[in-house]
Formats: C-alpha cells, structure tokens, sequence
C-alpha cells in the first residue's frame, strides 16, 4: 500500500489463494480503480514492495526478486524493468522529482536509478546486510537508509559519497523526512526519535512506543508524525504525536498487523490499511 506524494493516487497489492499477486491503482478522490495488474511473484515472500512517483502517474514494483518493475498507472502498462541487483530488492523510494528511484539490496547495496534510461546511475555500498527503509529529502539531493547492521546513513545523490551516520540505535524499522527534510524520524524496537539533518543531533525521542515500529508518516505540513507500532502478542497500534510539543494525540488499537499509514492531504485525517 502507497499513496502519491501529491495524495491523489493509492496503489496497493493483493496475494490470492492460488499465490498470484494483484496490483490496483485507485484515485483517492472518488475509488475509481485505474489499473489492475498481475505482477511477479517471490516464492519465498507474501510481501510486494510499491512506490508511487509524486503525481501518482508511475508505480515501481518488486515481490522481494532482484528487478524492479515500472507501470505507467494512466494507462496500466509496463514501463520496463530495472535489472542489476545482485540480491533481493527490499526497498523502494522515488526521488521527488521523479527523474530517478532509488533502491536498497538484501546485501546492503543502495542504487540510484535513471527513470528515463532504466539504467544504474550509481552504486552506494556501506551498510552490511539488508537494507530496511530508503527516503530522499525534498530537495532530491540527499538519501536517507536505515539497515540490518544498526546504522542510518545520509547519502548524497550527487555522488557516491556518505554525508554523515547516525549513533547506532539499534535495528532501524523505519524511517522518514519531514517536507522540508529538517527532521528525520527514526524508529527501532521500543523506541522513536527525531533527529536533526543538518548537525545530525538528537532533538527528543517520542514517548508511548511499546513494540516495533514498521510504518511512519509525517503530515504535509510537518506538525505531525503517525507511526503504526507492532504490539505482539496484543495486535497493532497507530499513534499520532505533535512533534513541536513531543505529546502524543491519537491512539488507536488495531486486531490486525498494520501495513500502512499515511496523511490525507489536509492533515486532518489519517488512512491504514491492515492485514485482514
């Protein structure tokens, strides 16, 4: 599940009972479903990775294999594909300009795709195992990544080169950039922080986490920050905090694992999707 940088476009995938994988494309103003695919399968995982580009007009696609598939969702064909990964793809972001899509590896290998030529414009190699969560800032020019080793790492997208890492907090679960890309939320089990971009300092770590963090979402104005917390054995969580006053104001418990979280447009309403 994923919506458009612009909130128009929702795209979500369904796996059947015979395996096979569905991708739907939907406009979020009325529901109208503008694209219904079957996509490529993984044997060995349930999962289907998807990212909408700012308008919602291209999906990239990956079932945990080594490609990436490109969908033009107007018209529900196939772009291309993007081949190279040595492992399997396990995250997905589009630059917000929508000129390149960045993906991270199983063994921690980071690409920079050109949308256009469908061809690698760079390779980032410095974290050591499977990359968990990829963000650009707004601005296009830097890349955030959290992995498996406990490091989070600032990349510039002008250059192979890291800008700077995070203290290890932990195992990352997810990670995200507020609009203007002066925050970054960073979640690891049993905890939440939000840290400076620039100086890469601690600005508070969010109370009310019991769990482990797998979806975080900041509002378009940046006021707020959503995280979907895994609670087991008791179920799920979403938990919405102001992040200027560092106070939580929404809770809400779920039966089911939450795959997604995200803000309306307005900030005023938040939208999950679950696994039932």
């Amino acid at each position: 599940f994923t919506v458009s940088r612009d909130g128009t476009v929702i795209a979500m995938s369904t796996r059947h009972a015979d395996h096979s994988i569905r991708v739907q494309v939907f406009q979020a103003n009325d529901g109208r479903e503008q694209m219904n695919v079957a996509v490529n399968q993984s044997p060995n995982h349930s999962d289907t990775l998807l990212a909408l580009n700012a308008t919602g007009d291209q999906l990239a696609v990956s079932s945990y294999e080594s490609t990436i598939q490109l969908w033009n969702t107007q018209e529900g064909t196939p772009i291309g594909e993007l081949a190279g990964h040595d492992s399997l793809v396990t995250a997905l972001a589009f630059q917000p300009n929508g000129q390149h899509i960045a993906s991270g590896a199983a063994n921690g290998e980071l690409r920079l795709w050109d949308i256009t030529t469908r061809t690698c414009q760079r390779r980032l190699i410095g974290h050591d195992g499977h990359v968990h969560a990829i963000a650009f800032a707004p601005d296009g020019h830097q890349l955030v990544s959290g992995g498996a080793d406990g490091t989070i790492r600032l990349w510039s997208t002008d250059q192979p080169a890291v800008l700077g890492q995070l203290p290890d907090i932990g195992q990352p679960t997810a990670l995200t950039l507020n609009p203007t890309g002066s925050r970054l939320a960073v979640a690891a089990e049993n905890r939440l922080e939000l840290w400076k971009t620039d100086a890469l300092t601690l600005v508070r770590r969010l109370p009310g986490i019991r769990g482990r963090p797998t979806m975080l979402a900041f509002s378009h104005d940046g006021h707020l920050l959503a995280a979907a917390v895994q609670d087991a054995p008791a179920g799920s969580r979403t938990i919405a905090w102001d992040v200027t006053k560092g106070e939580p104001i929404l809770q809400a418990e779920h039966h089911h694992d939450i795959r997604n979280v995200t803000f309306s447009p307005a900030g005023d309403r938040l939208l999950t999707t679950d696994t039932q």
